[in-house]
């Protein structure tokens, strides 16, 4: 584990513990921390001498520990481009923030001792698995550790049993091709940078949802160092309640670092899918065409699937609306659940057979770095809604406000069937409390060039989708769900579970956290409490 002198790395830190700022252990817990970590008794009698008995708190501890004990994982600022490199993984330069250090560990034993010393010197931490969480502070830290799990991107198949192991670092177009190779797909991400982790313990809505329901809902087992360090297993067998939290609870609980879900035979590894793309003027065809979808196609053909995409950018010269067509058969014509979307007559058509990976590219393809936002809210059925909606998207997103800032803005219909939530009956239960009707998860994405329209920007989205929540509400539509993987930070997601799934969530937390790490000292994400 060590590689060099724990006094070229641990001096430094001294100095600042000489300044009072190293968390107030006495000797003896030093020495039982140091024991407990495998460290020489050379290195345990300097680290006690170093540390122990020192007052205060300083996350530098915790970063120069790291570096000493794993000086290939851990990224100091002073490093500057590969300390850049790495807080730039996230996808919204909003999450771009410089803290004290990064770490990222390749195995789960590095995964606990780095948990083990951010609890012992009580640091701050964050956890970014692929970093698309927009927000800062999620997925990104300007004060703790970033545990950053990109080097966590196993892929392992077992064949004999259809289950695929993945770490949580891994992107989901990554994990498509290897399968596609072999004959499999998997319940996953639609865009192909989208992270494993993140997506799996928020939900994770799929383009096989349909007839598989949501990515947690196919998770057999998870790998997960607790805050005290210990990795433990969670199934339906061995620790349930965590198991159950685990499938939408996000960060609260600890670090994932192996997801076992179920492998989808896939011989030839084709699907049937592309975009449409539509005038601003055919938009009233569409939504009413995405509300026949769901009375009809969607109910009897579950393996058909689609995203609508209200894309407003005319400092880029678009106005359009995208649609995405998905179905699991591949096919030489449109599945007749689908068919009704293509009557309406795109101006550009991209379906056929193909993967599911390089449909995930086409979906959300590689752009330059921009301040990004999500905003989520759902609704029940209803075109009247729908067309209230889209009108009040048009009209926010070409107000001089969002222009002069360069914005773009794409607001999303996703349609959620009663059959994808049925499936978790059968998988285990999970604590997301989906209303057992048809609805459609509406997912706002705004995008920016300039740190000075942080504020104006945010403010924008949250009174747009407080608007259409007014309407919704005035129209007995609304719905208190709100889906985690598409929610902005200040959404009160744990508490749309319902209070029954909050208050269990909670005690499973207690059970498995019982000293509050990752409520306290894990701040970014969606909180218990």
């Amino acid at each position: 584990m060590k590689t060099v002198s724990f006094t070229s790395i641990a001096l430094p830190a001294l100095a600042l513990g000489v300044l009072g700022f190293v968390n107030a252990n006495s000797p003896s817990e030093y020495l039982e921390f140091a024991t407990d970590l495998g460290l020489s008794e050379t290195d345990i009698d300097f680290f006690v001498s170093s540390f122990g008995g020192l007052s205060g708190k300083n996350v530098q501890q915790s970063c120069h520990t790291l570096k000493w004990l794993f000086p290939d994982n851990t990224y100091l600022p002073e490093a500057i481009d590969t300390y850049q490199a790495k807080v730039s993984i996230n996808w919204s330069a909003r999450a771009w923030l410089n803290g004290p250090c990064i770490f990222s560990p390749d195995t789960t034993h590095k995964t606990a001792v780095g948990v083990k010393v951010a609890t012992f010197f009580g640091s701050q931490f964050a956890i970014r698995s692929g970093g698309h969480t927009p927000d800062p502070g999620s997925a990104s830290t300007s004060t703790g550790i970033l545990f950053s799990l990109e080097n966590l991107n196993k892929i392992d198949l077992d064949t004999t049993k259809n289950i695929l192991s993945i770490g949580p670092g891994g992107r989901w177009g990554n994990i498509y091709e290897n399968l596609e190779a072999r004959g499999f797909a998997a319940v996953g991400g639609r865009v192909s940078s989208v992270g494993v982790g993140g997506l799996l313990t928020g939900g994770g809505l799929s383009y096989f949802s349909g007839t598989e329901g949501f990515g947690a809902d196919n998770v057999k087992s998870y790998e997960v160092v607790l805050a005290n360090g210990c990795v433990v297993n969670a199934s339906a067998k061995e620790n349930p309640d965590l198991w159950w939290a685990l499938k939408g609870g996000g960060n609260n609980f600890g670090i994932v670092t192996r997801f076992d879900i179920n492998a989808i035979p896939k011989p030839g590894g084709l699907i049937w899918g592309g975009i449409l793309t539509f005038l601003p003027s055919q938009i009233p065809d569409v939504l009413n065409a995405i509300a026949k979808f769901q009375a009809e196609g969607q109910v009897t053909d579950p393996k058909a699937a689609i995203i609508a995409s209200l894309i407003q950018a005319r400092v880029a010269g678009v106005e359009a609306s995208f649609l995405t067509l998905f179905h699991q058969d591949p096919s030489d014509k449109a599945p007749a659940s689908l068919q009704h979307f293509i009557d309406i007559g795109p101006v550009q058509n991209t379906v056929g057979n193909r993967t599911v990976s390089s449909l995930a590219a086409e979906l959300y393809p590689a752009m330059p770095p921009l301040r990004q936002l999500f905003r989520v809210l759902t609704i029940k059925v209803s075109p009247t809604l729908y067309k209230f909606a889209a009108d009040l998207f048009d009209q926010t997103y070409t107000s001089p406000d969002v222009l002069s800032a360069g914005a773009i803005g794409t607001f999303n219909f996703q349609p959620i069937s009663i059959g994808m939530i049925d499936v978790s009956k059968t998988t285990g239960g999970h604590p997301l409390g989906i209303s057992r009707e048809p609805q459609v998860w509406l997912s706002l994405n705004s995008a920016w060039p300039s740190e000075k329209d942080d504020d104006l920007l945010i403010s924008i989205a949250r009174n747009f989708l407080n608007e259409v929540e007014k309407k919704a509400v005035e129209m007995g539509l609304n719905d208190d769900f709100m889906y985690l993987n598409d929610a902005a930070s200040d959404q009160k997601i744990m508490e749309g579970y319902g209070k029954a799934n909050l208050e269990r969530l909670r005690t499973v937390a207690k059970e498995f956290d019982p000293d509050q790490v990752f409520q306290k000292q894990v701040p970014g994400g969606f909180k218990l409490y």
